[in-house]
């Protein structure tokens, strides 16, 4: 595998910061789980740390590669910056930073500051920071190793390598790398380097690892790399590096750092940058209380001066290990780990260092914040008398933590013994409770009640603990982080419920400065009462500018306090009707609303009234209706008006009798505004309109008779047409033609074709014609009102005499769904029988001589008394009007409702309705208001009904 560095940027991304922020403070409370992890990741001798994460607020606990003393992360003396970058206004980038500080056992070598040399070294740079933490731990056996070989042919050379470290720009170490891998076009493998500065592998041009046993008979053969080998005489062919590859499995990479840095070793990490990768040096590893690897910190020889160590998150990204600073997670994927081991058993083995193992005894390991140092004492029970042996504990610590504690020796004998595995000792500083004094001080108005709570927190040795208090009443929560200041806080307690109270202050104590050494406490409980004051003034919001049509609207109040349910009420219902805070307006006017604030458990109720204005609405367009069609001889009474604006008021003909013409431009009709519109809407100014009136022409009836002369055989005949006006209508005017239709071809009579009518009647006698039987009718020619017509067909025989007196007995008015009548005549001549006819069979059909009405009209109904030997034929004719049936639609009242209860269901009667005719379109009935909550008296309006046979219906 080849590993090359780019460019001189940062390794994982390419952007500019925005800006650095102060990240908000998040409280954290004791989590056990982070002990169990510090005792895991403490017991041999690493250097373990923990801190509040500020993302997420919880405790993450950090082991750090074995014998640095690493920067301070966390808290508010923090080493690591944390920088937040912005993209698009959003946090995109959250990294820690630390700067390098000499002389805390962790190196951070970088490029020189042209690379032109070591563009691509990034692997050197890697291995000499391996290699300077190597040789500081393994200080003692090196020098043990020189004093026993005093002519080792390297000891100079190793001896300035050893203190080479001046600076992120000087080392001594990486300088032999950059001398021997200089314009190094491509990557490389840190760990083939340290196999060569250690045991003298020569490094191969692929960047193969030197496991084989080739490799190890090649170094046996020619002997060591002279540029490397230092430690061939110790080391020999065994390799103290290994390569692990973790490109699949985010769980496998945490657990072996865990392992790694517990058993004593540096590790160096490959990750991908897509085309390329990278390696840096590892110094830590982050776990969160899952025990889950979270971050890791490194230092990276592409980055600048100002920084040495740098936080990246580590994120599981579908199983695989992934390097980021994004909040998303996105990053680099974790390839490998190349681990270099101290090789300490291979160092005593080949010294001969043989020490005793001492037995230790540790003392107590559980104490509680006092303010002052604390530490375990340990004692060793297998000292030789005679030995100048101490052992002593370092690790004490004054505030409340998990901690370690190390058994250290010292003494001039110290160097023939050697502390267990079991040297290092967890021990806990619990937190001290602080003693929370509460008090409180109720002041009494007219309109508030107050109670100001008054807590002081005093802690041990007269520390008062910083954090925030909690007020509660019972369970119920009165406030809650209310900072305390100086170990004290004041709380005013405002409208407190009416009754007894038991209050308590609950302490949370910071988890920095004192209050981090304190658990929470809780004060003793108090009893306060507290009784019912007035309500604030309560007003109804004014409401302004309404006028009639505007609808509902709302209605609210300001002032007034506690949670008592408000009621609104108003004087006038024929103005705005209520219900529950929805106010309608019903009409124009003045009222007064009120409203009623209910008191609760700790106000009395209260009072508000509002005086409103309802203006009338504009005067609304008035449209007029549409007027059913006559024909003509009836009046305008006659001409039902249909449609037009009559939601505001009743129209009508202004002259109901007058007769209108076939040709007119329309008739007046006058509007009458309703009380309600009157009451409600601005003066309507035009009051009348012409509405045209559609009127055919009538269709008369022309009825003819002849009298003979008395002498029997005479040629004289006097005809008679009778054309009756319709209705009320005036007298035809026209003339009228006589025919004689006796033969197969009608031909008029001389001088009889032009007869002028007066007073319905056009008479003429015929003469000179032969004593024979004729057949005779008489045509009308019609007027501007009438259509023209013609008689029925009438027999005279000139030999015969004509009948006296024929005519119909006088029939009394019809109204629609009168009985059937009889019909009857009176005088005439003679035993021709007498048979009756209706002009409109609709109107009134006859059988024989009974009459069956069948709906509202005019008809003229004709007797014919036929002729006999002596007598000629004749015929009567007489109108008769059937008058429309008066229909009354009442609704019924409903009177005694219970104010509140549900409306009634309206209901309705009817008087007049005949012949089974029903109600097609069932009426509908509505009244102004929707509710009952509004004491009144209210109309109840029908409209919207059809019947069948509705013409018939007045």
């Amino acid at each position: 595998m080849v590993f090359i560095s780019i460019l001189q940027i940062n390794t994982l991304k390419i952007y500019a910061i925005e800006d650095s922020k102060e990240v908000q403070k998040i409280t954290t409370f004791y989590d056990e789980s982070s002990d169990k992890i510090k005792e895991e990741l403490s017991q041999n001798g690493n250097v373990v740390t923990q801190y509040t994460n500020d993302e997420d607020g919880k405790i993450k606990t950090i082991i750090w590669a074995k014998g640095i003393n690493p920067p301070k992360m966390g808290g508010t003396d923090s080493e690591f910056r944390k920088e937040i970058t912005n993209v698009n206004g959003e946090v995109a980038y959250i990294e820690y930073k630390a700067p390098y500080s000499a002389g805390k056992g962790w190196y951070d070598v970088n490029k020189t500051e042209d690379r032109v040399q070591d563009l691509n070294l990034c692997f050197a740079a890697a291995a000499s920071n391996a290699l300077h933490w190597w040789l500081a731990q393994n200080s003692n056996y090196i020098d043990q190793y020189l004093a026993k070989n005093p002519n080792y042919s390297k000891a100079e050379e190793l001896d300035n390598l050893r203190d080479s470290f001046k600076s992120q720009q000087d080392s001594e170490i990486y300088k032999l790398f950059l001398r021997q891998f200089a314009y190094k076009k491509e990557g490389y493998w840190s760990d083939i380097l340290e196999d060569q500065f250690i045991n003298g592998y020569y490094p191969k041009a692929n960047g193969g690892t030197n496991y084989s046993d080739v490799d190890r008979e090649k170094l046996l053969t020619n002997g060591p790399d002279p540029r490397g080998g230092f430690f061939y005489d110790i080391f020999g062919t065994t390799l103290l590096t290994q390569r692990r590859n973790y490109s699949w499995n985010y769980s496998t990479f945490g657990k072996d750092l865990k392992k790694l840095f517990l058993e004593g070793n540096i590790l160096l990490m490959d990750y991908n940058m897509g085309r390329i990768s990278h390696v840096v040096t590892l110094w830590g590893a982050e776990f969160d209380l899952n025990g889950q690897i979270s971050a890791i910190y490194l230092s990276d020889s592409d980055d600048d001066k100002s920084q040495g160590m740098v936080r990246y998150m580590v994120r599981n990204l579908g199983g695989k290990p992934v390097i980021s600073t994004h909040v998303s997670g996105r990053g680099s994927t974790i390839e490998n780990l190349q681990v270099l081991s101290l090789g300490k058993e291979i160092w005593e083995d080949k010294l001969n260092i043989s020490k005793k193992t001492l037995d230790l005894v540790w003392g107590e390991t559980d104490f509680t914040y006092n303010g002052k140092v604390q530490k375990p004492i340990v004692t060793a029970t297998n000292i030789s008398n005679g030995d100048d042996v101490t052992v002593s504990v370092k690790g004490e610590q004054i505030n409340a933590g998990t901690y370690t504690a190390t058994a250290v020796l010292s003494g001039s004998a110290a160097n023939k013994y050697e502390l267990p595995t079991e040297h290092i000792k967890t021990f806990i500083i619990k937190k001290a409770q602080a003693k929370v004094n509460l008090s409180a001080n109720p002041h009494y108005n007219k309109n508030s009640n107050t109670v100001i709570l008054k807590v002081n927190i005093s802690g041990l040795n007269g520390e008062k603990p910083d954090g925030n208090i909690t007020f509660k009443d019972g369970d119920t929560v009165i406030a809650s982080n209310i900072n305390v200041s100086g170990g004290e806080v004041s709380y005013y307690w405002t409208n407190p419920i009416v009754g007894n109270h038991r209050i308590i202050a609950e302490f949370y104590p910071s988890t920095d400065g004192i209050g981090k050494n304190y658990i929470s406490s809780i004060s003793d409980a108090l009893n306060v009462d507290v009784s019912k004051i007035d309500q604030s003034k309560l007003y109804i919001k004014p409401v302004t500018g309404k006028k009639f049509g505007d609808g509902s609207f709302t209605l609210e109040i300001t002032g007034g306090s506690g949670n008592g349910k408000v009621t609104y009420s108003c004087d006038k219902n024929d103005v705005i009707s209520i219900n529950g805070n929805r106010a309608t307006i019903v009409g124009a006017g003045t009222a007064t609303i009120a409203a009623i604030k209910l008191g609760d458990e700790n106000y009395n109720s209260a009072t508000a009234t509002y005086e409103i204005n309802i203006a009338k609405a504009p005067a609304p367009s008035i449209t007029y209706p549409v007027a059913r069609d006559l024909i003509y001889g009836q009046k305008l009474s006659d001409s039902i008006l249909t449609g037009g604006s009559t939601q505001y008021g009743s129209f009508a003909w202004e002259n109901e009798n007058i007769v209108p013409t076939v040709e007119n431009s329309g008739y007046s009709v006058v509007f009458t505004p309703s009380s309600n519109t009157l009451k409600n809407y601005e003066t309507i100014q035009s009051r009348a309109s012409n509405v045209k009136v559609k009127v055919t022409k009538a269709n008369p009836i022309v009825m003819l008779t002849s009298k003979s002369s008395d002498e029997i055989g005479s040629d004289k005949v006097f005809l008679s047409a009778s054309i009756d006006k319709i209705g009320h209508g005036d007298n035809v005017t026209g003339t009228v033609k006589f025919v004689n239709c006796t033969g197969d071809i009608d031909s008029d009579i001389e001088g009889a074709t032009s007869v002028s009518i007066k007073n319905g009647v056009a008479t003429y006698t015929w003469t000179g014609m032969p004593a024979q039987l004729y057949k005779i009718k008489a045509v009308y020619s019609g007027d501007e009102n009438y259509n023209s017509a013609f008689s029925p067909e009438i027999s005279v025989d000139v030999k015969k005499k004509a009948q006296d007196n024929f005519e119909i007995s006088p029939i009394n008015s019809k109204i629609y769904g009168d009985k059937p009548f009889v019909l009857y005549t009176k005088g005439g001549n003679g035993n021709g029988s007498v048979t009756f006819e209706s002009s409109d069979s609709s109107i009134i059909s006859i059988s024989g001589n009974v009459a069956t009405i069948h709906k509202a009209g005019n008809v003229k109904i004709t007797a014919k008394k036929y002729g006999d030997e002596n007598y000629n034929e004749v015929i009567s004719s007489i109108p008769v009007v059937v008058n429309k049936k008066v229909l009354t639609i009442t609704a019924e009242d409903k009177l005694n409702i219970i104010k509140g209860s549900p409306m009634p269901e309206f209901t309705y009667k009817v008087e007049g309705l005949v012949n089974d005719d029903r109600f097609i379109l069932t009426p509908t009935m509505t009244t102004k208001v929707e509710n009952t909550n509004e004491i009144g008296e209210y109309e109840i309006t029908i409209s919207g009904s059809n019947l069948t046979n509705s013409e018939n219906y007045n």
